[in-house]
């Protein structure tokens, strides 16, 4: 019978490793880096806000996204390029510290929604309207 090969993941790379436990070439991920995987992270893990300003026709956002793993919020930094992660702040629902990755930059907020925008989700595509 033959028995499936184990696949180890760290942040950008598969490694597959053989019954013999050698491992193999690296398979390199290229959606962790990319806007379609950011897409996703932010909507489901994270939140887009706007809240009306002292002039009604000007909208103040951001968007913000808490983990308690720093390492995905800064790729997710890097590949929006903008924003900054914050922490780590102890969490009250669990024991673990959390951060939290926010950009509130105006230009920056309306860019990146614009370039997210057609990796999202329906519901939020019509939130965001």
């Amino acid at each position: 019978m033959a028995v499936a090969p184990k696949v180890v993941h760290d942040a950008t790379t598969a490694f597959p490793q053989s019954c013999g436990g050698r491992a193999s070439t690296p398979i390199q991920l290229p959606y962790m880096d990319s806007l379609d995987w950011a897409a996703g992270v932010l909507e489901g893990e994270g939140s887009f806000c706007a809240v009306p300003a002292y002039n009604p026709e000007l909208k103040v956002g951001s968007i913000q996204c808490g983990m308690t793993d720093p390492e995905i919020l800064h790729r997710l930094q890097r590949v929006l390029g903008a924003g900054h992660v914050y922490g780590p702040y102890q969490s009250r629902s669990t024991s673990k510290p959390c951060w939290i990755y926010r950009v509130a930059r105006q230009d920056d907020v309306v860019r990146i929604a614009w370039k997210l925008f057609p990796f999202m989700g329906c519901r939020r595509k019509v939130r965001r309207s």
